[in-house]
């Protein structure tokens, strides 16, 4: 065995103890309950690579700490790179029968927004199941690069109108040979202070287990919190 393939046994053999050792942390903190817990809203998937001209598809996921009635939110994108087709309603709000007015916001492809987004249960019933909040059909333009996809005045509300504490997760497409097509551990930079902290290690974990990257890529974020 060479130094070089010793050096990266040793180090996967450090990612894989330390991915346990979050993944035992994390088991512990669902069992004695999370005390800061927070509705999640991310965007899905986190990131992918798109051909120019493509089709393609994000969704806003919502994983609800408390009963769940409505919700809003504005999305930015970098219109120079993608466009925005169509948005639609996801099963979040309406998986258990439940009636729901949705309004599919305004989309601005020359400004890169889509604000007034907005969908409420009709009466008293609420969710608790993750789910869909929306999804958003776009196409990439003929220009290589990379559009972020940014949440903006997310609100998930109760059955009383109250709001509900919430966490947001931002999202990326590279599209063409502009964007690296490589993970960016950074996306889980919840707090945006420029550093991957142990909260925000947990939340890609649990994305882990929810099947939404892979474990290459919670190992990014684990090397990315021990920097």
């Amino acid at each position: 065995m060479t130094e070089l393939q010793m050096t990266n046994r040793m180090r996967n053999d450090i990612l894989t103890f330390l991915f346990l050792l979050f993944t035992g942390l994390i088991v512990s903190t669902s069992l004695i309950g999370a005390v800061s817990a927070q509705t999640l809203v991310s965007i899905s998937p986190l990131t992918q690579q798109i051909n120019e001209g493509q089709s393609f598809t994000i969704s806003v996921y919502v994983e609800p700490d408390a009963p769940a009635s409505g919700g809003q939110l504005n999305l930015q994108f970098d219109s120079s790179l993608v466009n925005v087709i169509n948005i639609t309603e996801g099963n979040l709000l309406n998986q258990d029968g439940a009636s729901t007015i949705f309004n599919s916001g305004t989309i601005d492809n020359s400004q890169g927004t889509v604000t007034d987004v907005y969908a409420v249960i009709l009466g008293k019933s609420n969710v608790t199941s993750s789910g869909t909040f929306l999804s958003i059909d776009l196409v990439a333009l003929n220009k290589s690069g990379t559009s972020a996809f940014e949440l903006s005045d997310v609100i998930i509300s109760n059955s009383e109108g109250q709001s509900l504490p919430i966490t947001t997760i931002n999202g990326n497409a590279d599209v063409g040979d502009g964007g690296s097509g490589a993970f960016d551990p950074m996306v889980y930079d919840i707090n945006k202070n420029g550093t991957i902290e142990k909260s925000e290690v947990f939340t890609a974990i649990a994305d882990y287990f929810d099947y939404q990257i892979t474990k290459a890529e919670v190992f990014a974020v684990i090397g990315e919190y021990f920097r």
